[in-house]
């Protein structure tokens, strides 16, 4: 319950630094902005994990927040690879507005894509890196996409040399912070 988080939260109060907000999609709960507002009260710094599915929602927290993570499901400017990976035709747009209102606001972000090679070529990672490039933004983390042991789902284990290191360097020195999270 909140008030069971509340009481969690004034007890670690100086052990923890900050609370993130993430999901699912927590910028679906209306909850969220007097969520973010209570914490940000307490003391704590404020982080979202967010899809951009819900810019209007985003638009009303991020006054409140010291940082967020923008999921970059698919090549931004290509909406059929959006509706192919989301399921969602309009998914592009929303997240289109959310970036817009990221870089407006000041508030420290970064753009991650959780990729597999079946649904992200590496031409795609190229794509997604040279938009994000072109509207200034600093911090890109690629994610590779990974199974865990037991785990029933429709990809296979992914080739530790995927991406090729051209590739990963044609990422890395275009952004000022480039990360590669394979674990």
């Amino acid at each position: 319950s909140w008030e069971e988080l509340e009481s969690l939260l004034k007890r670690r109060h100086g052990l923890l630094d900050g609370v993130v907000f993430s999901g699912g999609e927590p910028c679906l709960d209306p909850a969220l902005p007097a969520a973010v507002r209570a914490v940000k009260e307490m003391g704590y710094e404020v982080g979202l994990h967010t899809g951009g599915s819900y810019p209007a929602r985003l638009a009303e927290v991020l006054p409140d927040l010291s940082w967020v993570g923008l999921d970059v499901k698919a090549v931004p400017a290509d909406g059929a690879h959006w509706a192919k990976v989301t399921g969602v035709e309009s998914a592009q747009d929303k997240w289109t507005e959310s970036l817009g209102l990221l870089l407006a606001s000041g508030v420290p972000f970064e753009c991650r894509t959780t990729a597999h090679p079946d649904y992200f070529s590496e031409a795609q990672l190229l794509e997604t890196a040279a938009f994000l490039q072109a509207r200034n933004v600093k911090d890109y983390a690629l994610q590779i996409c990974r199974k865990p042991p037991g785990l029933i789902a429709r990809f296979g284990a992914v080739d530790p040399a995927w991406p090729s290191e051209p590739v990963l360097e044609k990422l890395r020195s275009g952004f000022e912070r480039f990360t590669l999270r394979r674990d």
